[in-house]
């Protein structure tokens, strides 16, 4: 029988309905027809680093990738061992995973392992690959008529072993050394450092404080105004500055220079002619299918849906409803074919009960073909569209309903009509200097009037029949403004991820920049960015649980540690430079294991000399920890037997312990004796109810522990005597201070209410 190997159940099930016949189920796998149908749950097995479990010292570091080898977790052992059973028995295999590079090494891991493939091509077994973007029965159908070679998607299964490897070495070593040093100031948190992790991180903290250290300026913008461009309508220029007005930000800051320019302009206004007018027809189409980025952005702008939700709706729209292609897309564009199938796809949306998803498909014309039906800008996926799925849309979740109808709507809209504009650029004369002024004319609203959306050009009702070239202006008046520059905002959660796309504009090395460009010329969205949306998603939620980032009046901002954090690294991890430089190693590539080894070694030698760095270098850490009261050390918090203590970081040095009070130490200091007058000799004592007192260890004194948990000297408690003891009851005698001299009372008061006077120390017994 061939075994067809699927990432998750719900694959596998689709799959076994597409196959058809008898469906018999099986612990772990599904057996129909000629195939046995199994799933991996996700990742069955991981990378693992032989000194990944090593001790956290700089003498175990660097750790290194000889010898890495895929592991099987004690969760996953159950189901991984039923597939490797149903491999022996298996005469084809297929490969079913996910249509991206994760997906490529979920099942290639197993093959891996179990000899079937060797990474390299070589095969045991004859092994297929079913890409699946769609669980529509009749897709699969169609794909599994027309199987791939599993060695034509290799390449996909290395890249994703590379960057696994570079993330850990880079990861593991940074991480480990720079918590190393954080110790070395009693801190206990670990640093957390990674590839992408660190520079988005860094993203936040400098827009804070760019914000914070931004100092306010002026600068002047030049602005003329027509009152009768037409003769009757008016109509504003803006001044065009030359390169000796500006600085570098190409503004004019000198308020000086600004007057001298608003009075040339009032001295040659008469002077003021039309000096060119052109005209160009420009068509607005409809925007492209949804990528996840956009789709993201868009949740995140609309319904406040933070980016890893969506990831996790949109997989329950895929996996559970069986209502969207493949959800972790980085394309806007869809096959050629789409183009032909999407009357069945707008069929099987007519039914649900959405006002505005019905309005645009009683306008969408199946005739219109728009910009995104291309299968030259597919990459390995296509737009996220929906499927021609009759589908139970009451039985859906409030945040799957509204990602759906984006998706919906946005799929449907690419069979309305553009909106169509004339654009207007006149330039004036006035003397020797020139204002301009450009807008456009709606002339047909096409989509936008369908969806009731705003055009953000103004609509100028003017004559252009009597705007001419050489046509003097009758009246105009100049005004210099005087404008005040901004600080950027805060990040909201769709601004950072739109940031992200464009990261390029963050490094510092203008040839890395261009080669980030460079690398997204002809990609829709992207323009010069790193990770993919499905791991920024990740990253994102990864930095809101290390309480590096948190949610302030809808703006991502950074935590205190998140900030203390940056602030401590090299620029070289904060700036996007170097994991931009290796992204588009990854990129490139080849099908071949000397490729990954060249690669992960670029990372591993980048990664040890930041570790020599960090080791030598003088980095200070802020401290949050509790230095000891006897020695140099800091007080760590220890559990034991279900309570906690604090022990000193020098231990079995110094031995000193406290108890945890409310999660902090609870603090002694060692005091001179106000009676004996020894040095450092009283120490605080817990009584078995818990409560302090304080005794010196010289002479054996007790005190009662004050408010402000130093020893009362002034409040000795009373000792009984071990040498003294009463004639009347034989208990132990206690010396007191009298109301004029010290005197000696029974230690069984009141029921015993003898006393004697005191003889220099020793109590008088014959009274």
């Amino acid at each position: 029988m061939d075994l067809i190997i699927a990432e998750k159940p719900q694959v596998a099930a689709a799959i076994a309905e597409a196959i058809g016949g008898k469906i018999e189920k099986e612990k772990g796998y599904i057996i129909t027809g000629n195939y046995n149908i199994t799933w991996c749950i996700g990742h069955l097995l991981e990378i693992k680093l032989p000194d990944e479990e090593k001790e956290w010292s700089f003498d175990t570091l660097p750790i290194l990738t000889d010898g890495w080898s895929f592991q099987v977790s004690n969760k996953t052992k159950e189901q991984y061992n039923i597939i490797a059973s149903l491999l022996d028995k298996a005469e084809t295999i297929i490969n079913a995973g996910d249509p991206d590079e994760e997906g490529q090494l979920i099942v290639d891991s197993i093959l891996y392992k179990n000899g079937i493939i060797d990474l390299q091509g070589i095969e045991t077994k004859q092994v297929k690959r079913l890409l699946i973007n769609d669980f529509n029965t009749e897709v699969i159908k169609k794909e599994l008529s027309t199987l791939k070679n599993n060695n034509d998607y290799l390449s996909l299964s290395l890249k994703a072993i590379s960057r696994k490897l570079a993330d850990m070495v880079f990861g593991y070593n940074l991480t480990r050394a720079y918590t190393l040093k954080n110790k070395e100031f009693g801190n206990t948190n670990v640093i957390s450092v990674g590839r992408v992790q660190t520079p988005m991180l860094a993203l936040i903290v400098r827009r804070e404080l760019e914000i914070k250290n931004h100092i306010k300026s002026y600068y002047y913008t030049i602005k003329g105004s027509c009152s009768k461009i037409d003769g009757n309508n008016s109509l504003d220029f803006t001044y065009q500055t030359k390169a000796e007005e500006i600085d570098e930000t190409k503004k004019i800051i000198s308020e000086e220079t600004a007057n001298e320019i608003l009075q040339r302009l009032n001295d040659n206004k008469d002077k003021a002619v039309v000096f060119k007018y052109e005209t160009k027809e420009e068509i607005d189409n409809v925007p492209l299918p949804y990528n996840l980025l956009d789709l993201q952005v868009d949740c995140s702008k609309l319904y406040n849906m933070k980016a890893d939700t969506v990831m996790s709706v949109t997989q329950s729209l895929r996996e559970k409803h069986k209502a969207i292609t493949y959800n972790r897309s980085d394309c806007n564009y869809l096959l050629d074919e789409t183009y032909e199938e999407a009357p069945l796809i707008i069929a099987c949306l007519q039914d649900i009960n959405d006002e505005k998803l019905q309005n645009i498909i009683n306008n969408a014309n199946i005739n219109i073909k728009s910009k995104a039906f291309n299968s030259s800008k597919t990459t390995a996926h296509t737009a996220i569209i929906p499927t021609q799925a009759k589908l139970e849309f009451s039985s859906f979740s409030d945040d799957e309903k509204k990602v759906f109808l984006l998706i919906a709507n946005r799929f449907v809209i690419q069979f309305l009509p553009p909106a169509k504009y004339i654009r207007h650029n006149i330039t004036i004369q006035v003397g020797d200097d020139i204002l301009e002024n450009t807008h456009r004319q709606l002339i047909d609203t096409g989509w936008r009037g369908i969806l009731s959306e705003k055009d953000n050009d103004d609509i100028k009702n003017i004559d252009y029949s009597k705007i001419a070239e050489n046509k003097k202006i009758e009246q105009i008046d100049f005004t210099s403004l005087k404008e005040e520059t901004k600080p950027k905002k805060l990040y909201t959660t769709d601004t950072f991820l739109q940031d992200l796309k464009r990261v390029a504009v963050y490094c510092k090395d203008e040839k890395i920049k261009q080669l980030l460009k460079d690398k997204d010329k002809n990609k829709s969205g992207e323009r010069g960015g790193i990770g993919t949306p499905a791991t920024r998603s990740e990253i994102i939620k990864t930095l809101y649980e290390r309480n590096y980032i948190k949610d302030e009046k809808n703006y991502l901002v950074a935590t205190e540690l998140g900030k203390d954090l940056i602030l401590s690294l090299q620029d070289t991890i904060t700036y996007p430079d170097m994991t931009a430089l290796w992204h588009e190693q990854l990129k490139d590539m080849d099908s071949s294991i000397e490729s990954v080894n060249a690669f992960v070694k670029s990372v591993t030698e980048f990664s040890v000399k930041e570790i020599n760095d960090i080791h030598t270098r003088d980095i200070k850490f802020k401290s949050n920890a509790i230095k000891c009261p006897e020695c140099n050390g800091f007080l760590k918090r220890i559990k034991w037997n279900g309570s906690f203590f604090w022990s000193c970081s020098n231990y079995p040095n110094c031995k000193v312990n406290f108890k945890d009070k409310d999660g902090k130490p609870d603090i002694w200091h060692y005091q001179t004796c106000q009676v004996c007058k020894s040095d450092r000799t009283v120490k605080k004592y817990y009584n078995k109810q818990g409560v302090a007192f304080w005794k010196c260890g010289k002479c054996n004194q007790i005190f009662s522990n004050g408010k402000n948990e130093l020893p009362e000297f002034n409040k000795q408690k009373a000792i009984p005597s071990d040498k003294y003891k009463c004639l009347e009851c034989n208990n132990p005698l206690i010396i007191r201070d009298g109301k004029f001299s010290k005197f000696w009372s029974c230690s069984a008061y009141p029921k015993c209410k003898t006393s004697y006077k005191d003889n220099n120390g020793e109590p008088l017994y014959n009274k």
